[in-house]
């Protein structure tokens, strides 16, 4: 937490900025996704993209999106595989995927929040927050070369299909925190001091984040890591 003050004749105010010291704190483990190689197998804001993220278009979308104190990050970065059939795909992708473990794509997210109060006589007032949440997506790109099947390529589709769901289950997790984090924040207006506030509101942000963290491993636990639809 930085903190800085600025004072004043009666009153005086503080500035805090909540930033995770690394991909620790604040943020969810990596998300995963891992699928068996058998056969067969404008102005938008951060709620209305809540919405968004239901569909596998959200996977295209890159870039900052930010509305009254809030802003939502979404970066998706991809890593090339290549092969002219699905087992060949398969083995690339093994051996180009930036991690040791065997899944196949990675979300990470995390959620920050700053505020500022305001001391006096009286107590100390929260005169203001912001939040950004930062979600970051890695996936495989495959680009078809001239020799590949159509089986293939309709099996790469059906593939990189279920994996962006998947995928995109977690970003709507991140998103979730995001929103709750504001709506815990903002039910802290005083306290009788300005070190009493700031504990309540940062351990009320962070048990969101504990929350949404667990939800995230049930996610995997009820997808098989996204080897089966959601049921939601």
């Amino acid at each position: 937490m930085k903190m800085t003050p600025r004072t004043g004749r009666k009153r005086r105010s503080l500035a805090f900025t909540f930033e995770p010291a690394d991909w620790t704190r604040g943020l969810a483990p990596f998300s995963h996704l891992q699928l068996a190689p058998a056969p067969g197998s404008h102005q938008i804001t951060p709620m209305n993209l809540a919405r968004a993220c239901c569909v596998a278009s959200l996977m295209l979308l890159c870039g900052t999106l930010a509305s009254r104190g809030q802003t939502v990050q979404l970066q998706t970065n991809y890593f090339r595989v290549s092969g002219t059939n699905f087992h060949e795909i398969r083995r690339s992708l093994a051996k180009a995927r930036p991690w040791r473990e065997e899944f196949d794509a990675m979300t990470r997210w995390q959620v920050t929040w700053k505020f500022s109060m305001t001391s006096s006589a009286t107590g100390c007032r929260c005169a203001g927050f912001s939040t950004a949440a930062t979600i970051v997506m890695m996936m495989p790109r495959w680009a078809a070369p001239t020799n590949a099947t159509v089986e293939t390529k309709e099996r790469w589709r059906e593939f990189s299909q279920q994996l962006t769901a998947h995928e995109v289950g977690h970003a709507r997790i991140a998103l979730a925190a995001h929103t709750e984090v504001r709506r815990q924040l903002a039910q802290f207006t005083t306290d009788a001091d300005c070190a009493a506030l700031t504990s309540k509101m940062n351990d009320a942000a962070n048990r969101v984040l504990a929350e949404h963290r667990e939800q995230e491993k049930d996610y995997d636990r009820r997808t098989r890591h996204g080897t089966r639809p959601a049921d939601r």
